[in-house]
């Protein structure tokens, strides 16, 4: 049974397939994704071992399939769920061909918007390295929407309450 949530904002989240977590992986290794991440390349054997043990389970992490009709964008997750009460990080790989279409910011409201009315966290907190084209993104974002930010070491840290995360 696969579980879908529309979120009524362009982007639908479904339980994410095999097939697409393997579409994730070629994706990783684009040069416009690659130096943007905190982890490395996956074998395909690596990727069925996370899908299998992480995305499966949707215990401590829980893992969507960004879709726009049936066309496959991106994957995204709130993950860490069990490291502090009610609050989750926000994971997002939008595919490089989908990149600088207005993609990213519907996934992340549609996300959040997963996390505080479905899963009902109470905040969502998540971190991107500043020496990465993708932190313009965040920082923009966030100096919209009024989220609270700080810098440290080579990273935005950035952390998202309820009714602050569709503002801006």
């Amino acid at each position: 049974m696969t579980h879908e949530t529309s979120v009524g904002i362009g982007l639908t989240l479904r339980a994410p397939t095999l097939a697409e977590c393997q579409q994730v992986r070629v994706w990783r290794d684009h040069p416009s994704v690659l130096g943007n991440l905190r982890t490395g390349s996956k074998t395909e054997t690596e990727q069925t071992r996370f899908y299998e043990d992480v995305v499966v389970p949707a215990d401590e992490h829980v893992y969507r399939a960004l879709h726009d009709g049936e066309m496959f964008i991106g994957l995204g997750g709130l993950t860490y769920l069990h490291r502090w009460p009610d609050e989750g990080e926000l994971s997002l790989l939008i595919g490089p061909e989908f990149q600088g279409l207005g993609y990213g910011r519907l996934a992340v409201d549609a996300l959040l918007t997963y996390a505080f009315e479905t899963l009902g966290l109470e905040a969502v907190v998540g971190e991107s390295y500043r020496d990465t084209p993708v932190c313009r993104f965040w920082a923009d974002l966030a100096a919209q929407r009024g989220w609270f930010t700080c810098l440290f070491g080579r990273s935005l840290f950035f952390r998202i309450l309820p009714l602050r995360h569709l503002e801006g």
